[in-house]
């Protein structure tokens, strides 16, 4: 597996895994209408420049993570935007690659924290508590 820079030419195949992976439980939520394009556009605008696919061996995108940057009086704040992983390859340490990457480079960037929003599943919450992320009330 590699991971990179995601670039615009990418969101469709974004799109595509948002889809699937939204599909399963707990979500079972249905995009239509080009509706995860747009999502994954609107984010990436927000986003380009702290965002990252995940590439199998075939060189096939896999997984991404959307990462805006904003400024508090804490310091450079990080917000996970968006975050899957195709259905298909969940389960191998795709997403936990792709967050530890993505901490590593934001702090190498300076920022101070990093935040996201998860439903209240309690597999979700265990994954994110597995890679240093805690719940606030917030």
């Amino acid at each position: 597996m590699k991971i990179e820079l995601m670039k615009e030419i990418d969101i469709l195949s974004c799109a595509t895994i948002l889809q699937r992976a939204y599909e399963q439980a707990p979500y079972k939520e249905m995009f239509e209408g080009g509706i995860a394009e747009e999502h994954i556009k609107a984010k990436y605008v927000l986003s380009a420049e702290n965002s990252f696919i995940a590439l199998n061996d075939d060189g096939k995108i896999v997984g991404f993570i959307l990462i805006s940057a904003d400024v508090w009086i804490s310091g450079k704040q990080a917000v996970i935007e968006e975050f899957a992983v195709h259905p298909t390859f969940q389960n191998q340490g795709i997403g936990r690659s792709l967050i530890e990457y993505s901490k590593k480079y934001l702090k190498d960037k300076g920022f101070t924290s990093v935040m996201l929003w998860a439903t209240k599943d309690k597999k979700l919450i265990e994954f994110y508590n597995q890679q240093g992320f805690s719940v606030s009330e917030n």
